[in-house]
């Protein structure tokens, strides 16, 4: 948890020394609006479920079929992920 707010924390000084905190804000919030909120509080509702020892298994697999699901819900992800591991030739 302290390596996320020192991240987040970097990230803020950065683009406020850089003078785009309003860009950053501006990409933020655009992908808040998008839907990403609702994912990322479903992932983070079913990942509390799993601390209930008797709902750990139900939570699993229901984090699995989330992934499953918001894979196959963004066209072109999984090409996006090839395309960025990919080792350049030459």
């Amino acid at each position: 948890m302290a390596l996320a707010f020192l991240v987040i924390g970097i990230v803020l000084v950065v683009t406020a020394t850089r003078g785009t905190a309003s860009d950053f804000y501006k990409l933020v919030l655009g992908d808040v609006q998008g839907g990403f909120i609702y994912w990322l509080l479903a992932i983070v509702g079913v990942g509390l479920l799993g601390q209930i020892e008797s709902l750990k298994k139900f939570s699993t697999y229901f984090l699995v079929l989330i992934l499953i699901v918001l894979l196959l819900k963004n066209k072109g992800a999984i090409e996006n992920f090839q395309t960025a591991f990919k080792i350049p030739k030459g």
